[in-house]
């Protein structure tokens, strides 16, 4: 059985719509591609957008593939002819901002996040009910929520009085009819929550006092206590599922696009200054697979890291430590997101395709969309597409950081003629080209291998590796390639074939951060 993606509509059994933007009206999202399944909204929230104010911020957009600004910095508003340009998206800070002036009409402000972080009814509700209908009637709402909120209801709202009567719970809020200055009724359309797991655990001050323990954010969320409980890559996807529940339309779908915050650095205030309460590029790399295995739709960075070496309000676009690769990782922050966000964009028709209910089961079992599963097990999390006639698995462990090479075996329930399934991301790196030698800078994992087929810009169709000359087995290093040719550094991606007897295959997770995206043919 197909499923829709949260937001859209099985328009038969086995087609989909891709219109939740221009649907509802958000002619200016729409415009912008918003609905067009080859996209998925992603970037970083209160950035710099200007060459004059930062330089080389653009050009930053452009390397690391991202497309929009959630929320603008509104002491320097975004370069609109960049924006222009480069199809970028901007969702204004609505706050108590002017959105009906001239800065805020072009077509590239799609929306307005009408609160972060609320802590009264009337933050959210003000922007609504006073922006005029001729700015807000073709862009849509966002409010995003913390982290007290994830686990129950609007807390900080209703302690703080003003919010009306009936509204308990988040599904009231969402479900809210706002009147709007010509008498139109708006609600909340997008919907997020900012929740930083890796950080959040390790950070001085945040992880004994919030997250960790008993009572505390972890514990409320998923029954966790413990700093090795809470630095998971899953849980990003776990908090997809718990927002769910917050805007059911029938049948589990939700009703508009889900995300959640992830951070690239440390959100908080108590590094002791060598970076070790960072996330890691593993972890970040986990953690965006992790939310798409369970339905993410669009991605928002935190961009900023408030304590530590790499303290800065624009990490990737203006610190160096981001393009680091510190002790015991293989790629950069910076090469992390670029890398994983150029895969992500690739295989984003797939992602913004129908699930597949019950096509395919994994042992050991932990999360199968869309049934929550907020165990601690050392197993794998499991979602299935239908795209142009195949299937796709995508899949991530929720495993602790200690497990390594988890072995998988997955079951086909209904493809009688499936035989063989083609690990899509089986290598990610950042390699170059000369001649027939690849040179491979940073990587995610070592797992290179003789007769791989390797994938990216101007990389020769049909190329192989031949062996490996230099560096770390499978990893860092130097590679024949069997077709010669001439690439400048790039996000490339090796593919790996298993095959499948007697409806299954089996395939091993070396570390417990890998993902791993199959076609089945």
């Amino acid at each position: 059985m197909l499923r829709a993606i949260d937001g859209e509509t099985m328009t038969s059994s086995t087609t989909m719509s891709n219109n939740y933007y221009g649907r509802n009206g958000f002619t200016q999202a729409a415009a912008l591609g918003w609905d067009n399944p080859a996209i998925i909204p992603n970037g970083p929230f209160l950035p710099i957008y200007d060459n004059a104010v930062i330089a080389n911020s653009v050009d930053t957009f452009a390397d690391l593939g991202w497309c929009t600004i959630w929320g603008d910095d509104t002491n320097n508003p975004p370069d609109q002819t960049a924006m222009t340009a480069h199809n970028v998206s901007c969702v204004v800070a609505g706050a108590g901002i002017p959105i009906t002036t001239a800065n805020y009409n072009a077509a590239g402000f799609v929306g307005a996040l009408a609160q972060d972080e609320p802590l009264t009814w009337g933050e959210i509700s003000s922007p609504i009910t006073s922006a005029v209908n001729s700015w807000q009637d073709s862009r849509f709402w966002w409010v995003n929520v913390t982290w007290t909120d994830i686990g129950g209801g609007p807390s900080n709202m209703m302690s703080n009085g003003g919010i009306p009567s009936g509204v308990n719970t988040w599904n009231d809020v969402l479900a809210y009819q706002f009147v709007t200055p010509s008498s139109r009724h708006r609600k909340i359309d997008l919907f997020s929550i900012d929740q930083y797991w890796f950080a959040g655990a390790r950070d001085l001050d945040w992880g004994p006092m919030f997250m960790l323990g008993a009572g505390n954010v972890l514990d409320l969320c998923f029954g966790g206590t413990t700093s090795d409980q809470a630095c998971r890559g899953t849980h990003y996807g776990n908090s997809i599922d718990i927002m769910r529940t917050y805007q059911p339309a029938g049948n589990g779908v939700g009703t508009a696009p889900i995300s959640a915050y992830l951070e690239t650095g440390n959100p908080f205030t108590h590094d002791p200054g060598d970076g070790s309460t960072y996330i890691l590029a593993h972890e970040l790399v986990w953690s965006m697979w992790g939310m798409i295995v369970h339905g993410a739709r669009y991605f928002l960075w935190f961009d900023k890291s408030f304590t530590g070496p790499g303290q800065d309000v624009n990490n990737l676009t203006n610190n160096a430590y981001y393009k680091t690769v510190v002790s015991g990782q293989t790629m950069s922050i910076y090469n992390a997101v670029k890398s994983t966000t150029a895969v992500v964009n690739q295989l984003a028709p797939v992602i913004n395709s129908p699930f597949a209910i019950g096509y395919c089961t994994v042992s050991p079992a932990g999360y199968v969309y869309p049934t929550p599963n907020n165990s601690f097990s050392n197993s794998i999390d499991l979602s299935t597409h239908w795209y142009n006639n195949k299937f796709y698995l995508f899949a991530t462990t929720r495993a602790s950081q200690t497990a390594t090479n988890t072995s998988a075996t997955f079951t086909i329930n209904s493809n009688a003629s499936a035989s063989q399934a083609t690990a899509l991301n089986e290598a990610v790196m950042i390699a170059s080209l000369s001649g027939t030698t690849l040179t491979v800078a940073q990587i995610v994992e070592n797992t290179i291998t003789t007769g791989m087929p390797i994938f990216g810009t101007n990389i020769p169709a049909g190329a192989t590796i031949s062996g490996q000359l230099t560096g770390t087995t499978g990893g860092i290093g130097t590679y024949t390639l069997s077709a010669s040719g001439t690439a400048a550094s790039t996000v490339c991606t090796g593919t790996k074939t298993i095959s499948i007897s007697g409806h299954q295959f089996t395939d091993v997770f070396p570390k417990a951060s890998t993902a791993k995206v199959y076609r089945i043919d």
